[in-house]
């Protein structure tokens, strides 16, 4: 419990804005019903990470551990060059939006 809830509040710092856009972005586009869908499938999408990471670090096996430990420099560096790109998007997408009104 010591570790859960500093963690939890460093998720959801990190995971709030994507629940509002999620959240707002379905209400105002399809209603309530797709609103809370799309809640329901982002809640079941980020469950599904944390659980397979909970599993393969609680795996007993030096060798799923030694590889992780080997992967995590590699995914992050991924992950920083996705967010970037997910980010030259976002302005991009703005823009085209904003200039074209």
């Amino acid at each position: 419990a010591l570790f859960g809830c500093p963690a939890a509040v460093a998720v959801l710092g990190c995971t709030f804005a994507l629940f509002v856009a999620v959240w707002l972005g379905g209400f105002g586009a399809c209603g309530l019903v797709a609103s809370v869908v799309s809640l329901i499938v982002l809640a079941v999408g980020l469950s599904m990470d944390m659980i397979r990471i909970s599993v393969a670090l609680a795996v007993p096996e030096a060798g799923a551990r030694r590889f992780l430990t080997r992967a995590i420099p590699v995914i992050s560096k991924a992950s920083a060059v996705l967010m970037i790109a997910a980010g030259i998007y976002v302005v991009y997408y703005w823009v085209s939006v904003l200039s074209s009104a």
